[in-house]
């Protein structure tokens, strides 16, 4: 959930309090870089468009540091997804802050945290919330974590190890993983499906370039293998696209529910998209 209130909340008339440590922000990037590093598909949704509409199809919602929360908004639209099967994940301090219609001050009480939000984790609003929770309500989970986001952004590049993140999204929403095996987390992969046509789209991006020292990215050649939304489609053909070349054909063979395509030698950025026939 990407939050412009919270944002909002750390500026002052000269600027951000402090650039190099905003909260939201880099807890949101952080959270965003891991999954694409972890091939797991996720979106990031506006939080003036947080609404049970839009959270259909959704298993998982992850709070990076969301400071500004409403209870309207807890109460109307969280807590009746959560009770229908959602998972909520609180992802450092959460719901500290009253919205705009209370000038986003501070909230007051022991939790540091908006009272509907203390009860939709079963947990009194007088008492400081633990590093840690995990909270049945209904059908659905509440979970709170450190901002693993957030220490994941500030941490080196180099440095970085998705473990704890990964840690969170396996245990909690292990459907939406995209590869089973070991694909390089340089490697960010994506795949859409037309409603209208039943085409399918492959993307993949190759990051695998060190700042400073590469000048383009390193190549990386590619076996892709597809599940398929179900046994007995035909796959009419695969196009490769690359930027400055002219479309290619792939060779493709399906078995079962797998469609694997040729190999193909990825530079920078390739897209693969699949006719679905009857």
């Amino acid at each position: 959930l990407y939050s412009p209130e919270s944002q909002l909340a750390a500026m002052t008339p000269g600027g951000t309090v402090d650039f190099a440590a905003q909260r939201h922000a880099h807890d949101l990037i952080g959270w965003g870089t891991a999954a694409s590093e972890l091939h797991y598909q996720y979106e990031v949704l506006a939080q003036w468009n947080l609404s049970l509409g839009t959270l259909t199809g959704i298993d998982l919602l992850v709070l990076p540091s969301v400071e500004v929360l409403s209870g309207k908004t807890v109460n109307q639209v969280l807590r009746p997804w959560v009770e229908a099967g959602g998972t909520l994940v609180l992802s450092g301090a959460c719901g500290g802050r009253h919205d705009a219609s209370g000038g986003h001050a501070r909230v007051d009480n022991g939790a540091m945290m908006q009272r509907e939000l203390c009860a939709l984790l079963g947990m009194s609003a007088e008492r400081p919330c633990p590093e840690r929770v995990d909270a049945g309500v209904g059908e659905g989970r509440v979970v709170v974590v450190p901002a693993l986001g957030l220490s994941y952004y500030q941490t080196e590049p180099n440095e970085r190890e998705p473990d704890a993140i990964a840690e969170v999204l396996d245990a909690l929403c292990p459907q939406a993983r995209l590869v089973g095996g070991n694909l390089p987390r340089e490697l960010e992969v994506a795949v859409f499906r037309s409603p209208s046509t039943g085409a399918i789209s492959l993307d993949v991006a190759n990051l695998d370039m060190r700042p400073g020292i590469d000048e383009a990215p390193r190549p990386h050649p590619l076996n892709l293998r597809l599940l398929l939304p179900r046994e007995g489609l035909n796959v009419d053909s695969a196009l490769l696209l690359r930027p400055g070349e002219p479309p290619e054909r792939l060779g493709v063979t399906v078995d079962g529910n797998v469609a694997s395509l040729d190999p193909i030698d990825l530079e920078s950025y390739a897209s693969v998209v699949l006719t679905i026939g009857p």
